[in-house]
């Protein structure tokens, strides 16, 4: 996943507050641990994490917003690369049986591209499902 997100998310380690950090700020070094749902971790100077603290709510819509640039990019990507493999081979004076060769070959090799992203977005949810279990299952219940 190559999306070019210019906020990172970071919780506290009992993932009860968050925090909307631009990805190229440097905090202050101190002793607040931070960490991402992928398992980046930081400790900072508290009072530095104030303009950046956002509530649980809105974390969630940020996150799912997010995931939907992130399907939308796949999406366009997937548009462009079959908009040009049409156009290659409109364009192409090669017979038709190597026209149809030539499309295979890249076809096969896109779809490998697609099942690692795949595998790649299916693991991440995994480990944020299973962060979220975790996090359930420590949490008195009231």
């Amino acid at each position: 996943m190559n999306s070019k997100l210019s906020h990172t998310l970071w919780s506290d380690v009992e993932r009860s507050r968050f925090f909307l950090i631009p990805s190229d700020r440097q905090l202050p070094p101190g002793e607040f641990p931070l960490r991402t749902i992928t398992g980046r971790q930081m400790d900072v100077e508290p009072q530095s994490l104030t303009p950046f603290e956002v509530t649980r709510e809105e974390a969630t819509v940020w996150l799912k917003s997010q995931l939907g640039n992130v399907i939308e990019e796949a999406k366009g990507k997937l548009i462009n690369y079959f908009s040009q493999l049409g156009a290659k081979s409109s364009s192409q004076s090669h017979p038709q049986s190597q026209n149809n060769q030539e499309n295979a070959v890249k076809l096969e090799k896109f779809a490998d591209e697609i099942e690692q992203t795949a595998a790649d977005v299916a693991n991440y949810f995994r480990t944020t499902a299973q962060k979220l279990q975790t996090e359930d299952n420590s949490q008195p219940k009231i």
